[in-house]
């Protein structure tokens, strides 16, 4: 049996070489084209000089000539992997949405087909020897959905292609990094594709960090999982508080949600724990005398019921580029409190829909518990303004805009090629 994720590490450090060794050897027509792609007046000039004084010759054409006036488009997106996580289940939501217009998607990925998530699209899980630029057919657009894939992104013949940039390290501890690996990922975001994204953090970050622009394409929820549920709870004596997320993943924070509830527990609040997580927790919380019931990579209608069932949603996240969860609490009608993560402030408004927290003041953490365990109407508030919220980020618009996006606004595109 396969080892997906040595997979996915095999293939990942192959294309980090790969990507180190363009960044040792990058011309500036690939420089020109990243700056066409972004329609940066200022870089292209600067960029134009530059070849002039080199006496180099090139010209510019219209990439998306072939698939103007096309309402059906093949497009292919490339998946770093297939487990749960909120930036998979986006790609898979999108591809669903673009296959219901009408377009020709397919998905590729080394790792197998998701079972936890409907995939409507063909999925094409390539064998492991393969790269998967070397078994993707041509299309009109690739979307690569990871920063390292953009090496096969660009190695598959297509005239429109994209980065769907989600947030990750990359981009939140980019200054951080090693200097091999901000060269690195750095020539990955600066190479001439698209970036899509996902909020207005990333548009700042995509900027700050590697110059670049991006097109904003929301996130979305959807109804038919998510839904909320019919009235907010009345029991104050013991309310049902949730999680989500492996407790083994560092930027989730759990720990500080920990504290905070055990600390609560201490000064006489009746608690329990619902926690979805994408394997088993690794830390046993009964021995600190927390009441947690678990559940392990569990299916959408699954997820969506939890969260009907829970009376107040913790997220503590250090960082997120979106923060998917927190709009599928509001969505379910669930009491919301998150950090200040970065994701959030595209949706989320202190006291209004929601408690915002420091992530990393348990103090602050367990005084907005308090705050929502003691009122029940504010949570019956941040329940009803939660969901007016969620009403905004639907699939239908945000599908809309990424249509717009490939089938029309695409047609501006221009690439230089050497005379």
């Amino acid at each position: 049996m396969y080892d997906f994720n040595e997979i996915r590490m095999k293939y990942f450090e192959k294309r980090c070489k790969q990507l180190s060794s363009i960044s040792e050897s990058r011309d500036l027509l690939s420089l020109y084209n990243t700056a066409l792609i972004d329609n940066d007046i200022n870089k292209i000039d600067i960029i134009s000089n530059m070849l002039e004084k080199q006496g180099k010759q090139w010209n510019t054409i219209n990439v998306s000539d072939s698939i103007i006036n096309k309402d059906r488009l093949k497009i292919i997106y490339l998946l770093p992997h297939s487990g749960i996580t909120g930036g998979i289940k986006i790609i898979i939501e999108q591809s669903n949405r673009l296959a219901d217009m009408g377009h020709d998607v397919m998905l590729y990925s080394h790792s197998p087909k998701p079972n936890w998530i409907e995939c409507k699209c063909p999925y094409f899980q390539v064998n492991p020897e393969n790269n998967i630029y070397h078994v993707t057919p041509k299309a009109d657009v690739v979307i690569a959905g990871y920063w390292d894939l953009v090496i096969d992104a660009l190695k598959i013949k297509a005239p429109l292609k994209y980065h769907f940039a989600q947030g990750d390290y990359d981009i939140f501890k980019f200054n951080q990094l090693s200097e091999s690996e901000k060269r690195i990922i750095y020539t990955s975001y600066t190479l001439p594709l698209k970036i899509l994204t996902v909020s207005n953090i990333m548009i700042k970050k995509l900027n700050e960090n590697f110059g670049r622009k991006a097109v904003l394409i929301p996130n979305a929820i959807d109804t038919k999982y998510f839904y909320a549920k019919k009235s907010s709870s009345i029991n104050n004596k013991c309310l049902t508080v949730l999680l989500v997320g492996s407790d083994s993943i560092a930027f989730k924070n759990h720990r500080i949600i920990i504290a905070a509830l055990c600390k609560m527990q201490e000064i006489g609040y009746k608690l329990k724990i619902k926690w979805i997580t994408q394997n088993k927790l690794i830390n046993d919380y009964g021995k600190l005398g927390l009441i947690v019931e678990e559940f392990i990579a569990c299916e959408q209608t699954i997820i969506g019921d939890i969260y009907r069932a829970s009376d107040i949603f913790i997220s503590a996240s250090l960082y997120e580029a979106f923060s998917l969860t927190v709009l599928e609490a509001m969505t379910c009608g669930t009491p919301v409190i998150t950090s200040d993560n970065g994701g959030i402030k595209d949706y989320c408004e202190d006291k209004m829909n929601c408690l915002i927290f420091n992530p990393r003041s348990i103090e602050e953490l367990v005084e907005k518990l308090i705050i929502l365990f003691d009122n029940l109407e504010l949570r019956k508030k941040f329940s009803v303004n939660g969901l007016k919220t969620s009403k905004k980020y639907t699939w239908a618009k945000s599908t809309k805009i990424l249509n717009k996006e490939l089938v029309t606004d695409a047609e501006n595109t221009t690439g230089a090629f050497w005379l």
